[in-house]
């Protein structure tokens, strides 16, 4: 979250609105002191979303983010919420709480004219092959 510019402005943004709405769900676990793992969590609708997570490298060997995991999963069946989704890839950390997985398809919709020829162009030829 704090790793640039952008992205704190953005998070401190998102924050901020979410708190405003009630849906924040921020969880930090420490030791001694000193923060090791975050969870970025919305509640929307009784549902908890793990928008983002991490952790410190320097206490990997303890696995932070797994330990904290725990425990707000935990919570969020306490508190009755009616899903817990991880968002994101499934990545393997996330497939060995559950075996479900939901499939998202991105759909990218662009008019005949020239111009949305052009855009279309680019982010499906160009773009989309840099970011991979």
């Amino acid at each position: 979250i704090a790793s640039n510019d952008a992205d704190r402005a953005f998070y401190s943004m998102f924050a901020e609105m979410a708190s405003s709405k009630k849906w924040l769900n921020l969880w930090i676990a420490s030791i001694e002191s000193v923060p090791v793992s975050f969870e970025f969590k919305l509640i929307y609708k009784n549902k908890a979303y793990s928008v983002k997570i991490g952790y410190d490298e320097r206490y990997s060997k303890l696995s932070p983010g797994v330990f904290l995991d725990s425990f707000t999963l935990k919570d969020s069946f306490l508190c009755g919420h009616s899903e817990y989704d991880f968002l994101g890839l499934n990545d393997k950390y996330k497939m060995k709480w559950t075996d479900l997985a939901r499939t998202h398809y991105r759909y990218w919709i662009f008019g005949d004219s020239s111009y949305s020829k052009i855009l279309s162009f680019l982010e499906l030829k160009i773009i989309s092959n840099i970011k991979n």
